[in-house]
């Protein structure tokens, strides 16, 4: 109370997956402080991440009305500065204080946000979808099933909480579900099915080497978002809902960049630390000579396909972890790639979706690779398998902000049935990855 007061906010969440044959254990802390008087400004707050691959810890405040944040990971500190957010406790509680009050099903709630992590804001959208009268421990109970989604970044969720605004349970993208429990019971629980193998689509037909594969053809079943764009068209039937998807650099559609994308993919964020005098003189090094920001990315994409050593990782890096030790899947070679580009002044940013994974499997898994801005268009490639052009097994699900809401979705009712297939004729095999 009174002059000099806080609010403050502490949370820390541990997370147990099992990803790629591995148990894989994240602990998560955030604490938040806001002013302890009107109107309950945001002052400061500490972000924590450990997993078994990297450390990072962030901590943001607001200095001289601008936001100053010091970043700390592989061993390196860096700041970053943004301007100031008009964040109060105010928005942080509404959509307690909002169910609190008595909700009926179709009301809804926009209310601001800011992401400590990232420093970035948005607004957040809830929906109450249904309400549900039930006893618990003997005693009435009355739930709220709320839709979750974020103007910005299109995350969607749902979750279900009591009527005084605690969360009972939240579920992302199909995959992740949080619950309230007992500490006793969380710690006992064990862990689910694999998320690697979850992420995985069934095609009726082998098709081939996939990075041979220069025009594919296929049938889609189920309830997944595709859309036309570069090297793919989407053709759909409203008699019997199925999707016909057509990959390869003879369909599709050129993805004209705006001057908004532009500047929002050469910025620098706690992610991408594109000022760094390491990456800067790792990005230098890659390019070499080349002249135009075309040869700038052919060689780029080699590089990154060369310098991270190819590891499957449960979990992702950071870029700074990857200058001091570079290793890691396609997450950790999309990662590298953004983060040159961009130190290069080539807007750069990530693609996620699905890539065939053989024959032997007949299945398509999750993949991420980059997009880069050429002759004014947004052009995909692939630093993971050193492709400036993309095989037509890339089947693109979401890009840029978007992707962060779909990379991690189940694609566990989604089929695929092969209609036609070309590869490129070769004296010699791939070598496979």
């Amino acid at each position: 109370e009174g002059e000099g007061s806080r609010l403050l906010y502490a949370m820390e969440v541990r997370i147990e997956v099992q990803a790629m044959g591995q148990k894989v254990v994240m602990v998560i802390s955030e604490r938040v402080q806001f002013d302890g008087q009107p109107p309950y400004a945001y002052l400061s707050s500490l972000s924590h991440h450990q997993d078994p691959e990297n450390e990072q810890t962030i901590r943001v405040r607001v200095e001289d009305g601008r936001l100053l944040a010091v970043i700390e990971e592989a061993g390196v500190q860096r700041t970053l500065e943004r301007e100031a957010i008009d964040y109060t406790f105010e928005d942080f509680w509404t959509p307690q204080t909002w169910i609190q009050q008595g909700r009926r099903v179709g009301d809804g709630l926009r209310v601001r946000s800011f992401d400590t992590s990232t420093m970035e804001s948005d607004v957040d959208i809830l929906e109450v979808l249904a309400t549900t009268e039930t006893v618990a421990g003997g005693v009435p109970l009355r739930l709220y099933d709320l839709g979750l989604a974020s103007k910005r970044d299109g995350d969607e969720g749902t979750a279900v909480v009591d009527a005084d605004g605690r969360t009972m349970s939240m579920q992302f993208a199909d995959m992740f579900e949080l619950r309230l429990e007992s500490e006793e019971v969380a710690k006992t629980l064990e862990v689910g099915g694999d998320l690697f193998l979850l992420n995985t689509v069934p095609i009726d037909r082998p098709i081939g080497d996939a990075p041979r594969v220069r025009r594919l053809v296929v049938e889609v079943a189920g309830d997944f978002p595709l859309r036309s764009g570069p090297r793919q068209s989407v053709a759909r039937d409203p008699s019997t809902g199925r999707v016909t998807l057509s990959l390869g650099a003879m369909y599709g559609e050129p993805l004209v960049a705006t001057p908004e994308s532009i500047e929002r993919n050469l910025e620098e964020t706690v992610e991408f630390p594109i000022h760094h005098p390491a990456v800067k003189a790792i990005a230098e090094k890659a390019v070499g000579d080349a002249a135009t920001p075309r040869e700038k990315v052919e060689r780029l994409v080699a590089f990154v396909d060369t310098f991270v050593q190819d590891a499957v990782l449960p979990n992702a890096s950071t870029v700074m972890g990857l200058v001091e030790r570079p290793r890691g899947d396609c997450s950790e070679h999309t990662l590298l790639f953004t983060a040159l580009a961009r130190s290069l002044g080539i807007p750069a940013r990530d693609a996620s979706g699905l890539m065939y994974m053989g024959d032997e499997i007949q299945r398509f898994g999750g993949h991420v690779w980059n997009e880069v801005v050429l002759d004014g268009v947004w052009v995909p490639v692939d630093a993971t398998w050193g492709q400036m052009e993309i095989d037509a097994t890339h089947i693109t699900l979401a890009r840029g902000d978007d992707s962060a809401s779909l990379r991690m979705r189940s694609q566990a009712d989604m089929e695929l049935t092969l209609k036609a297939v070309e590869t490129e004729p070769t004296s010699e095999p791939t070598p496979s990855r």
